[in-house]
């Protein structure tokens, strides 16, 4: 089983999620959903059209996800605010009801929700956030420097100095907290590196001025 199967796996099985996918976004096609749902019968040409960058024919013409018609509610899948989600709506489906769908990117992966029978669709939307994040934060680091025998990280994920920090809203409000949090941190670990040695001060610098976020060991 791959991670990404474990992860529908336990999305289906809490309760929320009616039916859940991991779409890769480079080849635009489906990796993995869960079995007999919806979503396991999406096809090539309508990832294409979901990841689309042109929007205004989803938000005119709706779109299609496993042959289940869906319409637009919100899309900032691209937009300037960085939420990289949308929230779609079934129409009628066969018991008569509606259910929320909560698109959201992690790259290099699209996740995929759809609610059970009377979930809101904000409930469902933090769920796949909260789910984005646990992959952002559980990903492999993507280069390693070695300092004078210091091991520092570039990573994709939010931590500074062993301090975790959860995304418990929209990501353009974490996103913002984050950003400032980072500016007070960066001064106080500029001193660290100060206060070891003035070798370091480069480095320290050529990470934060690449606007990456770091994590420390």
């Amino acid at each position: 089983m791959t991670v990404w199967q474990r992860y529908i796996n336990t999305s289906v099985c809490d309760g929320l999620c009616w039916d859940a996918a991991v779409i890769s976004t480079a080849q635009q096609q489906l990796l993995c959903a869960h079995q007999g749902g919806i979503l396991a019968k999406v096809t090539e040409p309508e990832i294409q059209v979901l990841l689309s960058r042109k929007r205004d024919v989803l938000l005119t013409q709706g779109l299609t996800l496993g042959g289940l018609k869906c319409l637009v509610i919100r899309d900032n899948l691209y937009t300037e605010a960085h939420q990289f989600a949308m929230d779609l709506r079934t129409k009628i489906y066969g018991d008569n009801s509606s259910r929320a769908i909560a698109v959201v990117l992690a790259n290099p992966v699209c996740l995929i929700l759809i609610g059970r029978k009377g979930i809101p669709g904000g409930i469902l939307g933090m769920k796949a956030f909260q789910t984005a994040w646990q992959w952002l934060l559980g990903r492999p680091k993507i280069r390693v420097w070695s300092i004078n025998g210091h091991m520092v990280e570039q990573v994709t994920c939010f931590k500074y100095l062993g301090m975790l920090l959860q995304s418990l809203g929209e990501r353009s409000a974490y996103h913002e907290y984050v950003a400032k949090l980072a500016q007070r941190l960066a001064q106080a670990i500029l001193i660290f590196f100060w206060t070891n040695g003035r070798q370091y001060i480069p480095a320290a610098l050529k990470l934060f001025q690449a606007k990456i976020i770091s994590q420390l060991l």
